[in-house]
């Protein structure tokens, strides 16, 4: 139904109305697919944030797990270090008494590994 401009005056306001419920039905059904869409991108930013999240708590934990482990071989070298400072300066210098360099060879491996364990063990706990 087009609009007559010839028509009498109730049957403008006639058409008025028709033409107002129309315009309002559209206006009803852009407010509800804007609400659908809404919705739609408001669970999408959720999914989104909690797999950054889960994302970021992987990252975190291997960091963490490669930090341990990176404390554990650290502190295994020390050994290796302690005892080869021991084996390549000491006993030249304290050569000629056998019996006290070999107490201050044990002594110092004693202490290169309780140091090492020490630390390995502060690596455990850092979990």
């Amino acid at each position: 139904m087009s609009w007559d401009a010839d028509a009498h005056l109730a049957e403008k306001v006639d058409r008025l109305h028709q033409q107002l419920e129309q315009v309002l039905a559209h206006v009803t059904l852009v407010r509800l697919q804007g609400q659908q869409q809404a919705t739609t991108l408001r669970a999408s930013l959720a999914k989104g944030v909690s797999d950054r999240h889960t994302g970021q708590q992987k990252l975190t934990n291997r960091l963490d797990a490669t930090e341990i482990q990176s404390a554990k071989i650290d502190a295994r070298g020390v050994i290796l270090i302690g005892a080869s400072v021991v084996m390549t300066s000491i006993p030249g210098a304290i050569a000629y008494f056998a019996p006290v360099g070999a107490v201050v060879i044990a002594l110092v491996l004693y202490l290169t590994g309780r140091f090492a364990w020490k630390a390995i063990g502060d690596g455990l706990r850092m979990t």
